[in-house]
């Protein structure tokens, strides 16, 4: 019976230990980190539309839950476009897309959520992607 817990137990820490190896921030321009070309980031934790920027926090709807989460930007330095490139924290406004990567790819159960990783669809408000229902960009404005 001991030998039957000692499994349990080992694959259970070798499950959470996997879980928390798992976590895989997009990378600025879409480059791997370690330079392979199957790099695929872990799934964003919102995405949703910024409602106030008060820096070192942002309130965004959550596309899904459509509750208004309140998210800090206190450990990053820059946001990223989809289409490539970065700016500062500063050009974050009301009413962009945005999709938004907790630290460690997990909400905090206690204490604030940071953000690890903070993408937006475009700096201007009125640009929108459309969506799929798990926040995927399956088409964008022409012109």
């Amino acid at each position: 019976m001991p030998r039957c817990w000692s499994a349990l137990f080992l694959s259970l820490v070798l499950v959470a230990a996997q879980a928390v190896a798992e976590c895989r921030l997009p990378t600025p321009d879409g480059g791997a980190p370690d330079g392979s070309e199957n790099y695929i980031p872990t799934r964003e934790n919102i995405f949703g539309t910024v409602e106030r920027v008060e820096l070192p926090n942002v309130v965004v709807r959550n596309g899904r839950t459509k509750r208004l989460e309140d998210v800090s930007v206190a450990k990053i330095d820059a946001i990223f476009s989809v289409y490539g490139g970065d700016s500062p924290l500063t050009e974050l406004k009301p009413g962009l897309q945005v999709w938004i990567w907790f630290v460690d790819c997990k909400r905090p159960k206690t204490g604030p959520a940071y953000a690890g990783y903070f993408e937006i669809f475009s700096s201007n408000p009125k640009d929108r992607a459309k969506l799929n229902r798990n926040g995927k960009i399956i088409s964008v404005p022409h012109g």
